[in-house]
């Protein structure tokens, strides 16, 4: 024969124990709930509708079972009492609430190191880019342009130069000149 164990409604100070037990410190001070506020608590709980009843006792029930740690220290209290329907409608909303939230959380951070990536990988695709043409327009600095003109002249030789016009890539003038001079720095013979 079963032991019948009754069941009842939790009161005030039961969500109260149950909330100082299992929710996280940040919601405690949200609510104001402390060992001190505790009575406080429980005579506010008490005067609620069932609705109002029903969404706290439900925030308490989620805090319970979040963790498996808050679930053992919760059972003894959570087993004695009755949970309404309306409580586990709340609880089953709070619940889906909540992965939505982390759903969505999981999905902008999904996003961002999406981006990040992309960023760094269009990035470095553009440094090398760069550093292709910087090579070839080189080569054709030491085969095709006088070693001793100013930088700013074999720059603009450089910018008439087919490779040049045929680049997907075509740096700036200021920056045509400093190749130059970075050229005729590493090659001074020339």
């Amino acid at each position: 024969m079963a032991l019948k164990m009754e069941l009842n409604p939790p009161t005030g100070n039961d969500i109260a124990k149950l909330l100082l037990l299992c929710a996280p410190p940040n919601a405690l001070k949200e609510g104001d709930l402390s060992e001190d506020t505790q009575e406080d608590f429980a005579d506010h709980f008490n005067s609620l509708d069932i609705h109002s009843k029903s969404g706290i006792i439900a925030l308490a029930l989620y805090y319970a079972g979040r963790t498996i740690i808050n679930f053992k220290k919760s059972y003894s209290l959570v087993s004695t009492l009755y949970i309404a329907p309306e409580v586990i409608h709340s609880l089953v909303q709070l619940v889906d609430a909540e992965s939505f939230s982390e759903t969505e959380g999981l999905l902008t951070e999904i996003e961002k190191n999406k981006k990040s990536k992309i960023g760094k990988s269009t990035n470095r695709v553009r440094v090398e880019k760069y550093r292709i043409i910087k090579d070839e327009l080189k080569t054709y600095w030491k085969s095709h342009i006088t070693h001793t003109l100013k930088a700013s002249a074999a720059a603009a030789q450089l910018e008439r130069a087919e490779i040049y016009k045929n680049s997907d890539t075509q740096p700036k003038r200021s920056m045509l000149e400093k190749y130059v001079r970075e050229w005729q720095a590493d090659n001074p013979s020339h």
